[in-house]
């Protein structure tokens, strides 16, 4: 009798060890697919972005003799219809 619950605990225990699901633990796996480069990557027309050569050439330059402009100031939130009573 002793015999017969050692082995139904040891096959209960053995039981307990097996995968529920075949794809239990493969977040690693999926998470290395989702950080894969593309290496042909299919872009829609309307995503590229326009772009000046000799706009770039004259900002190297400035930048390189140290006569860079400094950017226009630009506000994300518009304060005049604010009732917030958050920091200013």
């Amino acid at each position: 009798m002793m015999k017969k619950a050692v082995l139904v605990l040891l096959l209960a225990a053995a039981a307990g060890c097996t995968p529920y699901d075949k794809h239990v633990g493969s977040i690693q796996s999926w998470n290395i697919a989702q950080h894969t480069v593309n290496p042909d990557p299919v872009y829609p027309p309307e995503a590229t972005q326009d772009a000046s050569g000799e706009r770039m050439a004259t900002a190297v330059r400035r930048y390189e003799s140290g006569t860079v402009r400094e950017p226009i100031g630009s506000t994300t939130t518009n304060r005049a219809g604010s009732s917030g009573s958050g920091p200013r």
